[in-house]
């Protein structure tokens, strides 16, 4: 991920993405991040159960 962050920088500095391109993709970062947390918390009920 680290990496990833790096390159998006990079290539978005050498203006190779738009301001559109980049706002899709961390909207993308937001909802994965979202379903994980949304994951994590229903394992943490069946655990418990």
């Amino acid at each position: 991920m680290r990496e990833a962050a790096f390159a998006l920088a990079e290539a978005f500095s050498a203006g190779d993405f738009s301001t559109t391109v980049i706002l899709i993709a961390m909207d993308w970062l937001v909802r994965g991040g979202r379903h994980l947390a949304k994951l994590k918390r229903n394992y943490a009920k069946e655990e418990e159960a």
